[in-house]
């Protein structure tokens, strides 16, 4: 299966079972908001934030930011998480 959706002031959608795995957390007010990640390390899918508050940047040639544990969204902000690769 995949992912939920997130909601609320900063949500997040777990990762559900199978092989397509995402977060997705959405945060609806006008602060900054903290959302706790499920374990592991995630990559930055999509982002809506312009240089993203807590999150580090989906960097040129693929190579895209990961994180974990805990990520701060901005106002209005949401983003997309998958499974980060190890390399």
């Amino acid at each position: 299966g995949r992912g939920g959706g997130g909601g609320g002031a900063a949500g997040a959608g777990g990762a559900g079972g199978g092989d397509d795995q995402r977060v997705v957390a959405v945060n609806f007010t006008t602060s900054g908001a903290p959302v706790d990640l499920p374990p592991g390390e995630w990559a930055v899918e999509v982002s809506t934030g312009v240089g993203g508050e807590g999150l580090p940047p989906v960097a040129p040639g693929g190579r895209e930011g990961r994180v974990a544990g805990r990520v701060s969204l901005g106002p209005d902000e949401a983003v997309i998480l998958r499974p980060a690769v190890q390399l």
